[in-house]
């Protein structure tokens, strides 16, 4: 089943090559600024989203704690240090509209 995961977060005491490197990382395990349309085109999603991705899994419970757990390894890999907050929905729908 596909599931929808969507991300916050923020970095204490962070430079611009701190976020470079974890936009990087998070992108590498699924987690982007795009999402991908049934259409197949690449959609960018608003600024205020952080990051989001699909992924496939068996339950939300399985993927918020997959997707917690590689958020976790990166920034301990970056020695960074904050918050992050993890979103999983299924049965979901989305749409990007500009007005």
């Amino acid at each position: 089943m596909s599931y929808l995961v969507s991300i916050s977060f923020d970095i204490k005491n962070a430079t611009s090559k701190n976020y470079d490197e974890l936009y990087s990382k998070l992108d590498a395990i699924g987690l982007s600024k795009h999402l991908i349309a049934d259409d197949g085109s690449k959609i960018k999603i608003p600024t205020t989203t952080t990051l989001a991705g699909i992924f496939e899994g068996n339950s939300i419970e399985e993927i918020r704690t997959y997707v917690t757990d590689e958020i976790k390894k990166v920034y301990h890999q970056l020695n960074l240090k904050g918050e992050i907050f993890v979103f999983v929905g299924s049965n979901w729908g989305w749409q990007k509209t500009v007005v």
